[in-house]
């Protein structure tokens, strides 16, 4: 499986797996078996664990990400988002969904049920001002009142 030039479901397989399968506790100090388990898992190697998706590039081992070939600085936590949005390209993710890929399943932020909602909102607001800072265009992240985000592959 290539990583450059990928197919869309070994972008979204890769994606889910650094999204999904590395808990929230073990992005501070991730050692390098940390850092290639969703690799293996999936059968991938070093070499193909970066994906492009028309302008972006995400290098999946390393975390680093870069739109029209000028790198971004993610934090973690904007990583693992767009991680999440990218490898579920065209679906709208609801922010509960975002929100857990952060933090975990049941982490609860703010008062009342829907604390999650505004965490998911400043962080997607972050990662498109990274984006714009590049690209004053950038429109790639899209936002469904009530519904969530989702990542808008070109056209």
């Amino acid at each position: 499986m290539s990583g450059i030039g990928a197919s869309a479901a070994a972008v979204r397989e890769r994606a889910l797996a650094i999204a999904g399968l590395l808990a929230f506790e073990d992005w501070p100090d991730l050692d390098d078996s940390v850092k290639k388990r969703p690799l293996v898992l999936l059968g991938c190697d070093e070499v193909s664990a970066a994906v492009r998706i028309d302008d972006l590039y995400v290098d999946l081992e390393r975390g680093g990400v870069s739109w029209q070939d000028s790198p971004l600085a993610l934090t973690t936590a904007e990583f693992r988002i767009l991680c999440c949005l990218i490898g579920q390209s065209g679906a709208f993710l609801p922010s509960r969904q975002i929100y857990d890929a952060v933090h975990g399943a049941g982490h609860h932020v703010g008062v009342g049920d829907d604390g999650h909602c505004n965490a998911t909102r400043v962080h997607i607001k972050r990662i498109r001002r990274k984006f714009r800072t590049v690209d004053p265009d950038f429109d790639r992240i899209e936002t469904w009142y009530a519904h969530g985000y989702r990542w808008r592959a070109e056209t």
